[in-house]
């Protein structure tokens, strides 16, 4: 129930936050991202989005207005992406404050992590193998092609205990901008 734990001493020892301003009560939190030297970020059920700039000691609601899980974020500064349950994704270039749809494939897989490869390039993943790529900043999406249309792909995505039956979850992304 949106305990945040935060460090300053490399992980050596932990403060928890119980009580985060504007947040509900029963918060569940999935994801966060952001640095020690700027905004943080962090999403969770009903479109829940805080935001800190005070290094973790103080949050501030900046939630979407959907009743959809957001299980991923990848912010940077004041320009952040939030995906989700029933593949939605919302992007936002005013540190939060104001949230839009962006345009993406018809898809109704919950989207499960975010990643910027640069300012304007971003890729997420989800549900039955999807792969979307942005080179936007997150404005609009596709498929990524000879990922999403290529079955030989598949062993690459685990088994089916890694997710349904049609294809396993993908559950992360990590960018190497090189």
């Amino acid at each position: 129930f949106a305990t945040l734990l935060r460090t300053n001493d490399g992980g050596d020892t932990w403060v928890g936050q119980r009580q985060i301003s504007g947040a509900p009560e029963d918060l569940y939190l999935f994801d966060l991202d952001g640095s020690a030297a700027g905004p943080t970020a962090a999403v969770g059920l009903a479109g829940s989005v805080l935001v800190s700039s005070e290094a973790g000691a103080l949050w501030e609601s900046r939630s979407v207005e959907t009743t959809a899980g957001l299980f991923g974020i990848a912010w940077d500064a004041e320009h952040g992406v939030a995906v989700g349950d029933r593949g939605v994704i919302y992007v936002s270039s005013d540190g939060g404050r104001s949230w839009t749809d962006a345009k993406r494939p018809p898809l109704f897989n919950w989207l499960s992590a975010v990643a910027f490869a640069s300012r304007t390039e971003a890729i997420t993943v989800g549900e039955r193998g999807a792969v979307l790529r942005s080179e936007d900043g997150g404005v609009t999406w596709e498929g990524m092609p000879g990922v999403n249309d290529n079955m030989t792909m598949r062993p690459w995505f685990g088994t089916e205990q890694d997710g349904t039956p049609d294809l396993p979850k993908l559950h992360s992304v990590i960018v190497d901008p090189r």
